[in-house]
């Protein structure tokens, strides 16, 4: 696969970025719905980005969307409109130019000491099902690239995971998925390094995850 180009920090250039893997998810009364999958198409003569080739879902004109991809460290997010729909063999959408484009760098180190329940979903052989391999722990310590969490039972190292839990002040359930990095023995429990996927269907989560955060740094710790 052919190395992607490094996005410029300018929202104008956008245009020039092609082929790249997004996740969507449409605007509805301010709130966010489910994520679809597709694919950044590149730009064209009178501020239009083109989208399609999704899954899991349709676009309709006038559609408002949150748009979001990762490149190198960083997710990359912009809300926009769809303004037109191209059908075809693949049906295609010309959205508007953002206004504003926002990154988050997942390199930043601030880290947040906390005590959450969570649930611990194991992904063995590659297996995308939350029906099995299901342990409970806890989230001791978040930051927008990963978190450390405890179990009573140890988890193998580059095991896929998928974490529920739900942050403090907030009633939603985030999902999130990473992968085992690092995993110790601390007497009674296990600790692990988790490091949170840039894959396209986890960055949602990774954004409200740094949006979190950046609320919260007032109770941060070194890392």
């Amino acid at each position: 696969m052919a190395a992607q180009p490094m996005l410029p920090s300018s929202a104008a250039t956008l245009s020039f970025i092609k082929n790249y893997q997004v996740s969507v998810q449409k605007l509805v009364g301010g709130t966010a719905t489910d994520r679809m999958v597709g694919q950044l198409f590149g730009g064209i003569e009178g501020g239009r980005l083109i989208l399609g080739n999704f899954k899991g879902g349709q676009l309709a004109d006038g559609d408002e969307i949150i748009v979001r991809m990762a490149v190198e460290s960083e997710v990359v997010g912009f809300k926009t409109r769809v303004a037109e729909v191209l059908q075809g063999s693949i049906t295609m959408y010309l959205v508007m130019f953002p206004e504003q484009v926002e990154t988050i760098n997942l390199r930043k180190s601030e880290r947040l000491s906390l005590f959450i329940p969570a649930n611990v979903n194991l992904r063995y052989g590659g297996q995308k099902s939350e029906d099995f391999h299901m342990l409970q722990g806890v989230v001791v310590n978040l930051s927008r690239g990963g978190c450390c969490v405890t179990t009573k039972r140890p988890i193998d190292l580059n095991m896929e995971v998928r974490l529920h839990f739900t942050l403090p002040g907030e009633k939603h359930l985030f999902k999130v998925d990473g992968r085992v990095l690092r995993a110790a023995q601390k007497d009674p429990v296990y600790t692990q390094g988790v490091q949170f996927q840039r894959e396209t269907e986890n960055l949602p989560a990774l954004a409200e995850v740094s949006q979190w955060i950046n609320q919260n740094l007032s109770f941060s710790v070194p890392s």
